[in-house]
């Protein structure tokens, strides 16, 4: 027995209790009373009830999905991008290409042109432009030549060199138009 009129539990955890009282009348002296018991239960507080455990959960469970949406968004978002970029990049380099095959078709010709141009320049090289019979530098070429496929096969080689006498008399009475005509005749 005390002396205090009110006793307070406040940090009791929750759960189920009973409470056993027995009173005695101090003042009269009249002893104690019988014991009184009082079954009762804490409950715990609301963030801790099992309700409250429930939106904990399917509030974490909206955050995970929200994030998860979000993260998926951006993901297709990338992959649009990086879609996107290398189809341009593919268009660049198709466009590339066509240039570069048109470039390759024009280079190609003017090679083919370049090469009949030689070809005449070497022809023209060849050729004495008055005559038209072969000259000087046609002769070095056939020379070294047969003078080769001469030694390969162990055979012997000639050839004629010819002179028109007093050419330079002609040239001088007649002019150098009946020379020409004259180097033309021998020629032929």
């Amino acid at each position: 027995p005390t002396e205090e009129p009110v006793r307070e539990y406040t940090n009791l955890a929750e759960g189920r209790y009973v409470f056993r009282v027995k009173a005695e009348d101090t003042a009269s002296g009249s002893g104690a009373s019988g014991e009184t018991s009082l079954a009762f239960r804490v409950l715990p507080p609301w963030y801790r009830t099992w309700w409250a455990l429930l939106a904990w959960a399917l509030g974490l469970g909206l955050l995970v999905r929200w994030g998860l949406l979000l993260r998926d968004r951006a993901l297709r978002q990338r992959n649009a991008d990086l879609a996107r970029r290398v189809a341009e990049r593919t268009d660049e380099l198709a466009a590339a290409l066509k240039e570069l095959g048109g470039a390759r078709a024009a280079l190609e010709e003017r090679n083919r042109a370049l090469g009949e141009a030689n070809e005449r320049l070497t022809t023209l090289s060849y050729r004495d432009g008055l005559t038209g019979v072969a000259n000087r530098r046609h002769l070095d070429d056939m020379l070294a030549q047969e003078w080769n496929r001469a030694f390969r096969a162990g055979t012997p080689i000639s050839f004629v060199l010819a002179d028109i006498d007093h050419f330079k008399k002609l040239n001088d009475s007649l002019g150098h138009q009946e020379g020409d005509v004259c180097l033309r005749k021998v020629a032929e």
